[in-house]
């Protein structure tokens, strides 16, 4: 892929590299670090891009991966879990304030990294289980499930925060 290429295909993948990042690593400087990061990477290999068959795919799947390296030999605490939301992007669009949308980020931020990463990709990049599997490595099914249980864990918590002082217990 020449210099015309790369910029014209790869460059405007960008923004989403920066979205998965934040959302998997919670820090803006972190996902910004991280974006050049695997730019840098991917010039570096510009070469070899014209074999890729889809490129959001494997640009995706490279900033996953980047993500994985830098979290190596880190301490993770990631293993929250919450106790089934049908869409948080429509979650979002209902409820526009900041305060929702932070809300909403600090529930997601609690789910463990697999369900992040599949509620990200699905809900937030609109992407079909066909890609999201080329991004994973998980089959098409198993990428349901999960999908599944990180809506169903972020529609509890919703529904355990709006309900508070309503129920008797």
């Amino acid at each position: 892929m020449d210099t015309d290429g790369f910029i014209n295909r790869v460059l405007p993948l960008r923004d989403k590299i920066f979205r998965l990042l934040k959302r998997l690593c919670h820090s803006r400087a972190d996902a910004e670090d991280m974006t050049q990061e695997v730019l840098m990477k991917l010039w570096l290999r510009r070469l070899h891009l014209t074999e890729v068959r889809n490129l959001e795919a494997f640009v995706l799947t490279v900033a996953k991966n980047q993500y994985i390296d830098k979290q190596k030999g880190k301490i993770s605490f990631a293993g929250l879990q919450i106790p089934e939301t049908e869409n948080v992007a429509a979650f979002a669009t209902h409820h526009q304030s900041d305060g929702a949308m932070v809300l909403l980020d600090n529930i997601i931020a609690r789910l463990p990294e697999q369900q992040r990463l599949v509620l990200h990709l699905r809900d937030i990049e609109g992407m079909e289980f066909e890609e999201m599997a080329a991004i994973t490595g998980m089959t098409a099914n198993h990428l349901r499930v999960v999908l599944s249980r990180a809506r169903g864990a972020v529609r509890s918590e919703l529904t355990k925060l709006h309900s508070y002082g309503t129920r008797k217990g």
